[in-house]
């Protein structure tokens, strides 16, 4: 059972019944209820057996669709794109949907840029740049996941690369890094444009593209537009069709047909 998926799933039910939506008796504030909730999800008993198939399953079954928090089907976890412009591209792009573990622009934003592979901070309330540095950010989490490293390991990358190097008998520099990373994230969009995805998919909940009530970021809201066209430029794939160009393909030495 995903935490996340789970959390925001008896959130967006509690929601519902707080706005008169549904009728689930449920309140905020209400922490023994939830693990009520927990097990009732995992035995499939009562109202847990809807809320085991996730937010936008439950948003259909309603018909209130567009009040889900989820992009692609998966559920948004605990950082905010208004707060954190860079998880824009991050969720809108990310293979599976809104995950925020294929690049963490949260601290990207925050400061914890790696800057020999050119992924800098900046204002975390902008656009601009935003999504070259997610593509970046996005590389360089798909090579930590294929070596098998914690994110939250905090090593240079040319200390990972000489690891790997001992490890492995091989002579990786730091360069490769981000190439086998962009590797990683065009043979998963190769795969998903097969099995159906389209450009229309990338895109993020409504309420997301609405100042928050409480003006705590300026009534910043991001530029999904900008932010995918930047980033559309620096994998070099058709804004269209979602596909990645020949030439992209054969820089990253992939053979599709």
């Amino acid at each position: 059972m995903d935490t996340i998926s789970c959390g925001s799933t008896i959130a967006f039910a509690t929601y519902l019944s707080d706005t008169g939506k549904a009728e689930y008796g449920l309140q905020w504030n209400d922490p023994d209820r939830v693990i009520d909730l927990i097990h009732a999800i995992a035995r499939r008993q009562g109202i847990g057996n809807v809320l085991a198939e996730g937010s936008l399953n439950l948003g259909k079954k309603l018909r209130v669709e567009d009040s889900v928090l989820h992009v692609k089907g998966l559920e948004i976890p605990n950082h905010d794109p208004r707060a954190f412009s860079g998880m824009t591209t991050v969720y809108t792009m990310a293979s599976r949907g809104a995950t925020h573990l294929e690049g963490d622009m949260y601290s990207v934003d925050m400061g914890a840029d790696v800057r020999e592979l050119g992924i800098t901070s900046g204002d975390r309330l902008e656009n601009e740049g935003k999504g070259r540095i997610a593509a970046r950010a996005q590389d360089f989490r798909s090579f930590c996941d294929s070596i098998i490293i914690c994110h939250f390991a905090i090593v240079p990358p040319r200390t990972i690369v000489e690891l790997l190097n001992l490890a492995i008998g091989t002579s990786y520099h730091l360069e490769d890094i981000l190439r086998i990373g962009a590797r990683v994230v065009t043979m998963k969009r190769l795969f998903n444009l097969r099995c159906g995805l389209k450009p229309q998919d990338e895109r993020l909940p409504r309420l997301f593209l609405t100042p928050h009530a409480e003006s705590v970021t300026d009534d910043f809201v991001p530029d999904v537009d900008l932010q995918l066209q930047d980033y559309y430029e620096y994998r070099n794939w058709d804004r269209d069709t979602g596909k990645p160009r020949d030439e992209a393909l054969r820089e990253l030495e992939i053979d599709f047909k």
